[in-house]
C-alpha cells in the first residue's frame, strides 16, 4: 500500500475528502462532461445544416402553367444525378392520388463506396478513416430515420414532405406540390457522389 493510501487511512478528514471526491464530484463532472459533449453534437449538427442549408434549399415553385399534372395510367420520364442536392421536376403532385415512382441507377457510388437506390451497398472498414467517415454520414445525414444514399422524393417547397423510395415506391402525397428529388447524403458532400438515373413516375390512381 501506497505512503498516501495510508495517509488516507490513518486521518478521517484526508479519508472523508477522498469519499467525496470519489463518490461525488467524480460523478458529477463525468455527468456534466456528457452533457456538454451531447449540446456540442447537437449544436454541430445544426450548424452544419444551417451553413450548407442554401444547398439543399428546394428551387422555387412551379408556375401554374409550367406544372405536368399526369392522367391516370400517363407516366413521364426524368434524368436524375446522384450530385443533384435537390432536382426538381415539372411534375405537379396532388392529394388522394396514387403515383409509382421507380429508379433505374446506372453506376451509382458515393465517393469510392458502392451504392443503389436503396442506400449504400459497400460496408466501410471496421476502423480508420473509413469508419469516422460513415459515423459523419449517420449523424449529419439529412433524413436521420432512412440510409445513407437512399433515393428520396419531396412534395412542395414549403415545408417539404419527404417520401422514401427506394428502386421504387407507391404512395399518395399528403399535400399538392412540386416533385423533387434527391438521395440521402450529407449536406456539402454532394460533389463526390457518382452515377445518374432514369425516374419512371406514373399516376397509378
Amino acid at each position: 500500500m501506497s505512503s498516501f493510501a495510508r495517509g488516507l487511512r490513518r486521518n478521517p478528514r484526508l479519508a472523508w475528502i477522498g469519499y467525496l471526491f470519489l463518490r461525488v464530484i467524480t460523478p458529477v463532472i463525468v455527468i456534466l462532461l456528457l452533457v456538454i459533449a451531447i449540446l456540442v453534437a447537437v449544436f454541430g449538427r445544426w450548424v452544419w445544416h444551417e451553413r450548407h442549408r442554401a444547398e439543399v434549399d428546394p428551387p422555387g415553385e412551379l408556375a401554374e402553367a409550367d406544372r405536368i399534372e399526369l392522367a391516370v395510367g400517363e407516366s413521364k420520364i426524368l434524368d436524375f444525378r446522384t450530385s443533384q442536392p435537390y432536382a426538381g421536376t415539372s411534375i405537379w403532385l396532388e392529394p388522394d392520388k396514387w403515383y409509382r415512382i421507380e429508379c433505374e441507377p446506372t453506376h451509382w457510388r458515393d465517393d469510392e463506396l458502392l451504392a443503389s437506390p436503396e442506400g449504400l451497398s459497400t460496408s466501410v472498414d471496421e476502423g480508420g478513416p473509413g469508419l469516422a467517415l460513415h459515423w459523419l454520414q449517420q449523424w449529419l445525414k439529412r433524413v436521420p430515420n432512412q440510409p445513407v444514399f437512399k433515393f428520396m422524393a419531396a412534395v412542395g417547397k414549403q415545408a417539404a414532405v419527404v417520401i422514401p423510395i427506394g428502386a421504387e415506391n407507391c404512395f399518395t402525397p399528403p399535400k399538392c406540390g412540386r416533385l423533387y428529388l434527391f438521395v440521402n447524403d450529407v449536406p456539402g458532400y454532394y460533389n463526390n457522389n457518382r452515377g445518374i438515373a432514369k425516374v419512371h413516375v406514373t399516376r397509378i390512381e
